[in-house]
């Protein structure tokens, strides 16, 4: 089911996959295990080709966030299963993290 009702604010658009901040509360109504950010390949509920993360988030956190989706979705687009696409989009937004302080 879609998410209907849930007010979205586009970001941008980064490899072909458009980035919207979403009221994670309202999100959580319809996909109890949203927390910051997710993705179309996780969450049937997300539109093809689409990334929300939570509208709270802001600059270090905002952008380490979008970085761990897009990062997913490529390896997920190629196969790679979501356990694994996860950790290493997590290893990836760590180094991100770290680079930007």
């Amino acid at each position: 089911m879609p998410c209907k009702g849930i007010r979205k604010r586009f970001l941008k658009t980064i490899n072909g996959i458009k980035i919207f901040s979403v009221d994670a509360s309202k999100m959580r109504k319809i996909k109890t295990d949203f927390t910051i950010g997710s993705n179309y390949l996780v969450d049937k509920v997300i539109p093809k080709k689409q990334i929300y993360i939570d509208n709270k988030l802001r600059g270090l956190d905002r952008k380490a966030i979008i970085k761990h989706e897009v990062v997913e979705v490529a390896k997920m687009a190629k196969g790679v299963p979501y356990k694994t696409a996860h950790a290493y989009a997590t290893k990836i937004e760590k180094v991100f993290r770290r680079a930007h302080k």
